[in-house]
C-alpha cells in the first residue's frame, strides 16, 4: 500500500473517531449494548454474533462501556471503507476513483449515524462487501486468494456466520453464492462441482458458521439479570432468532402497502441515499448504473443487492426508514457505481 493510501485512510480513520459518540444512541443502541456487556440475549433476532463481538470491544482500555460499543460500529464502517477502496482498486486500477468513492460514502450523514452508535448494521455491510471483494478476486487469472471451490467453502461458511448478526443476510448471502456460482469467466468449472458432495460440503459450511446462535439457548439457560427469554426449547429458539414476536405484533407491517404509501415510502428511501456528498453525483452514479460495457457480472450483481435492500425496506421494514436504520447496503453498492461512472468518464476524456 503506498503512502498517499495509507495516510487517506488514517485521516479517514481520524474522522470517523471525531464523530464517534461516547453515549448510548437511539432506539435499540442502549438495549444491544446492555446486551453485550451481560452476554445476555438482546430482542429478536438476537444478534449473537454482533453480541459477542461488541464484548470483545468492551475489554478496551478506552473510554466507557458506550464507547467502547460504538467503537466496534466504526471499525466495521472503516473496513467496510478499506473493501470498498480494494474493490475500485482491483477493477478500475486507479486509487483516485477509490479515493471519491470512500468519501462520497463515509460523508454521507446515514453512514456517520450508523458508524457512530451502537448497531448491527455496520457489522452487516461488512459480510457483504467482503463477498462482493471476493468476487472481485474471483475475476483474475489466477485468484489472487483461493481457488474456485475453497473460495465458496469460505462464502458458505460466512454466510452461515453472517446469520448470527442478521438472518436476513442469509438472504443476500445465498444471491451473493449464486454470483460466484455462475461467475461466467468460471461458471462452467464451478458448475461441474454441483455434485452432491460439494453440495454437502456447502451445506455443512454453512451449518457450522450459523452454529453460532446456539449461543442463545445457551445463554438462555442462565439467569440473566435482562434478556429476552426464555429460550428452553427449540419452538421458543426458532421463535426468536425469526422474529416471531414482531410477526405477531406489527402483523400489519408485513401486509402489501397501498401504492400511495409506498410511494411516500419510496420518496423518504430516496432522500436518505441521495444525501450528502452524493446529492451532485448522481449523474456519474447513474452512468456507472447503466453502463455494462465492464464489470458486467459485478453490476448485475450490484443491482441485485441493491433492489433487495430497498425491496425488503420498503415492504418488510419501513420503520427502518424513519429510524435511518436501513439503507447502509445500497449507499455501499451507490459508492461502487459512482466509482465506475467515474471511470467510464475518465476513459471517455482520454479518448
Amino acid at each position: 500500500m503506498k503512502t498517499g493510501t495509507i495516510l487517506f485512510f488514517f485521516i479517514m480513520a481520524l474522522f470517523l473517531l471525531t464523530n464517534l459518540s461516547d453515549d448510548v444512541g437511539w432506539e435499540d443502541t442502549g438495549e444491544l449494548t446492555t446486551s453485550a456487556y451481560l452476554l445476555s440475549i438482546s430482542h429478536p433476532t438476537g444478534f449473537p454474533l454482533y453480541m459477542i463481538i461488541v464484548k470483545v470491544f468492551q475489554f478496551l482500555p478506552l473510554g466507557n462501556i458506550s464507547y467502547r460499543a460504538n467503537l466496534s460500529s466504526l471499525a466495521a464502517t472503516y473496513i467496510s471503507l478499506l473493501l470498498l477502496f480494494g474493490i475500485l482498486q482491483q477493477t478500475t486500477g486507479k486509487r483516485s476513483i477509490g479515493f471519491i468513492a470512500v468519501l462520497a460514502f463515509v460523508l454521507n450523514p446515514h453512514v456517520l449515524l450508523q458508524s457512530s452508535v451502537a448497531e448491527i448494521y455496520s457489522l452487516n455491510l461488512v459480510f457483504i462487501a467482503l463477498l462482493l471483494y471476493l468476487m472481485v478476486l474471483s475475476s483474475e487469472s489466477p485468484p489472487l486468494l483461493l481457488n474456485a471451490c475453497h473460495k465458496l467453502l469460505f462464502i458458505s461458511f460466512m454466510i452461515g456466520l453472517a446469520g448470527g448478526i442478521q438472518p436476513t443476510f442469509i438472504i443476500f448471502g445465498v444471491l451473493l453464492f449464486l454470483s460466484h456460482l455462475f461467475d461466467q469467466k468460471r461458471g462452467k468449472g464451478l458448475l461441474s462441482i454441483g455434485h452432491v458432495p460439494w453440495l454437502m460440503l456447502f451445506l455443512l459450511l454453512f451449518l457450522f458458521g450459523f452454529s453460532i446462535n446456539l449461543y442463545l439457548p445457551i445463554r438462555g439457560s442462565h439467569a440473566l439479570i435482562y434478556h429476552w427469554g426464555p429460550l428452553h426449547n427449540w419452538p421458543e429458539f426458532w421463535d426468536h432468532i425469526s422474529a416471531a414476536p414482531y410477526r405477531t405484533g406489527y402483523a400489519d407491517s408485513f401486509t402489501f402497502p397501498s401504492p400511495i404509501i409506498l410511494w411516500q415510502r419510496l420518496r423518504s428511501l430516496l432522500s436518505i441515499i441521495s444525501s450528502g456528498s452524493l446529492t451532485i453525483l448522481w449523474p456519474l452514479i447513474l452512468l456507472g448504473m447503466l453502463t455494462l460495457r465492464k464489470y458486467t457480472n459485478l453490476k448485475i450483481t450490484l443491482w441485485a443487492v441493491f433492489g433487495l435492500d430497498l425491496g425488503y425496506t420498503l415492504l418488510v421494514n419501513p420503520m427502518g426508514i424513519k429510524t435511518l436504520q436501513t439503507s447502509l447496503v445500497s449507499l455501499y453498492c451507490i459508492s461502487l457505481f459512482l466509482g465506475f461512472g467515474i471511470e467510464i468518464m475518465m476513459r471517455d476524456s482520454e479518448r
